[in-house]
């Protein structure tokens, strides 16, 4: 995939990204629960901390080591707090639909692993988090290795 080809995807994805910021409060309150394919997760603060991790495991599991594939995944965190471990895989999106990055609060560990032969964090691109603030279960940053960023 060239880049500028992924540059285009990106362009696509952040469009599509701000349709679902604006069109996920009003079918919020209209007690309507979009679909948008089993790629695609939509988390709400009410769900049971473990149905929600059991999920997030279920996509990592997919994602973690599956470079160059054609599966995507989209998490998405309606705004709230969500005590739960984000590991982001390949091709994994994940992003608050809150007005601001504190309308979305994670606290647990969120990371991409650079866990390839030698710890390569060249081949950690083609994933993202957005639109969501994080609490460290630790206290610390987690690592978020990568080897391509856009401006």
């Amino acid at each position: 995939m060239s880049g500028r080809h992924a540059l285009g995807l990106l362009r696509q994805l952040s469009f599509t990204v701000g349709l679902l910021a604006l069109a996920l409060p009003a079918l919020e309150a209209k007690g309507a629960k979009p679909e948008f394919g089993p790629n695609v997760l939509i988390f709400d603060p009410s769900m049971p901390r473990q149905a929600i991790q059991k999920q997030i495991d279920a996509i990592y599991a997919v994602q973690e080591h599956n470079e160059f594939s054609s599966q995507r995944s989209a998490l998405l965190f309606l705004p709230g707090s969500y005590s739960v471990n984000l590991p982001v895989g390949f091709y994994t999106e994940v992003m608050g639909l809150g007005a601001s990055p504190d309308a979305t609060k994670i606290t647990g560990n969120m990371h991409a692993d650079a866990n390839h032969e030698h710890n390569n964090a060249t081949t950690t691109f083609w994933r993202a988090a957005e639109g969501l603030s994080i609490e460290p279960a630790s206290g610390t940053m987690q690592r978020w290795p990568y080897s391509h960023t856009v401006r």
